[in-house]
């Protein structure tokens, strides 16, 4: 399937709803598999904090970048064009995606507290 290219926005819309939904089910497979086995929860919930901070880092370079193309307008910046840079901005947002709802199943006591929905001390 080659998707539909829809003019000024440059998304293909065929690839990345297909991505979208892949990231997600290795997502919940992912959050399965830390359920029963949560003596490598330590380990996932470190990498899944720095690659929530990467992934984060990144999606906000290509956005500025993506502007700098627009407000300045470059053709390409590193080479890279401005459909490049949304195809690799929207990539990374969409990774980012399936990377939150494990470090939200991770984190989930945490959330609570953070919300109010339970105290700190638990008796």
């Amino acid at each position: 399937m080659a998707g539909r290219h829809l003019g000024g926005l440059g998304i293909v819309y065929g690839f990345f709803f297909n991505a979208l939904i892949l990231i997600v089910l290795i997502s919940l497979i992912v959050i399965i598999l830390l359920h029963y086995t949560f003596k490598r929860a330590l380990i996932i919930r470190r990498v899944t904090s720095i690659s929530m901070l990467v992934l984060g880092c990144l999606v906000a370079v290509t956005g500025i970048l993506i502007i700098l193309l627009e407000v300045l307008s470059l053709e390409s910046v590193l080479g890279l064009t401005r459909y490049d840079l949304l195809w690799w901005h929207t990539l990374f947002g969409i990774i980012m995606i399936g990377v939150a709802f494990i470090h939200l199943y991770l984190n989930w006591i945490a959330f609570k507290v953070l919300f109010g929905l339970t105290s700190r001390a638990k008796r």
